[in-house]
């Protein structure tokens, strides 16, 4: 993998995961009461959410270790705590959703019948003057067919200015009601559509993801990063001098100098030769499996498996939780 796709998956892992220690350390904090406790549980909240993403690739590693049972604990410990965290987010994505959408939905409906009020009242006052008018009209008629002229004159120039401007400005509300009006009832709604069950579904998924796709790439990063130092198993030294057997009747010949793989005969030392060929004539880091040794030296995956060991003693090759590379 190139090492700018591993930042890549790496700053996408940290974003996603601090997503949900956000919604951890919120939703702990919120089911206590005193301030101190509700900022150490809130924030001890926040470590155990990233000791739960560490927890796989390093299980990971114990698991090609051999430590087996440390491994088992450190994924049981971070399933328990995903299961906390997914809780968490999709609690706290849930009761966002509804809430905000009711709260959107209650204000929507509150102002339009607000507004329906203000727009029924400016209906009234404009039937109203309306009346008025008409009333005044009706006195001011009455008055010229008793010939007082003056006086309905006095009366219409009185009232009818007043009626007209009061009519002006009923209007002029009425029209800015019905705008707005017309602008929130055209106005999409929050998550138009999106049922209970259906929220509660997403928020579910979404949790869950936030969960798992951190965990994923974590163990990727793990599995695909090539060790810088061969295996931890410790070699023997080989001492300085030769080591003499005392020398008897029947001795064999002096003991010289033991070497970190003892090889059982001659074909051994020919198959370990044809392994360095494979090792020397591939780029480092290249995979050997089991299943390839075997096949070119024609013999079986037990002792496939002798050879490719004595070959990391030798530092021939490097023992990996992928198996046996090229030094």
């Amino acid at each position: 993998m190139p090492a700018w796709a591993r930042w890549v998956l790496l700053i996408i892992a940290v974003a996603l995961g601090s997503v949900t220690a956000l919604s951890v350390s919120t939703a702990v904090g919120a089911l206590i009461a005193d301030p101190l406790l509700s900022r150490v549980y809130a924030g001890a909240a926040v470590l155990l959410d990233a000791y739960k993403y560490l927890a796989w690739p390093i299980a990971l590693g114990l698991s090609g270790a051999g430590r087996k049972g440390y491994a088992f604990l450190m994924i049981a410990t971070a399933l328990v705590l995903g299961a906390v965290s997914a809780w968490a987010t999709y609690d706290r994505a849930l009761t966002a959703v509804l809430t905000d959408q009711a709260r959107k939905v209650a204000i929507v409906e509150q102002r339009i019948a607000d507004l329906q009020t203000v727009r029924a009242d400016a209906l009234t006052r404009l039937a109203t003057l309306d009346d008025e008018a008409r009333s005044i009209g009706e006195q001011a008629r009455q008055l010229r067919e008793r010939d007082i002229v003056t006086k309905a004159q006095l009366l219409e120039n009185a009232a009818l200015p007043r009626i007209a401007a009061q009519r002006e400005q009923a209007l002029l509300r009425l029209d800015r009601v019905s705008l707005e009006l017309t602008e929130l009832r055209s106005q999409p709604q929050a998550a138009a559509g999106l049922t209970e069950l259906l929220a509660m579904v997403l928020c579910g998924f979404f949790a869950l993801a936030l969960e798992v796709v951190p965990a994923l790439i974590g163990a990727v990063l793990r599995l695909s990063a090539p060790l810088a130092t061969a295996s931890a198993t410790p070699v023997a030294q080989v001492p300085a001098t030769p080591v003499m057997r005392p020398a008897t009747a029947d001795a064999g010949p002096v003991a010289t100098a033991a070497t970190p793989v003892a090889v059982e005969s001659a074909t051994d030392e020919a198959l370990l030769q044809t392994i360095r060929e494979m090792a020397q004539g591939a780029p480092p880091g290249t995979a050997l499996t089991v299943r390839d040794v075997a096949a070119s030296a024609r013999v079986g995956t037990h002792r496939a498996t002798k050879l490719l060991r004595a070959a990391v003693e030798l530092g021939e090759l490097r023992k990996t939780t992928s198996g046996y590379v090229t030094a």
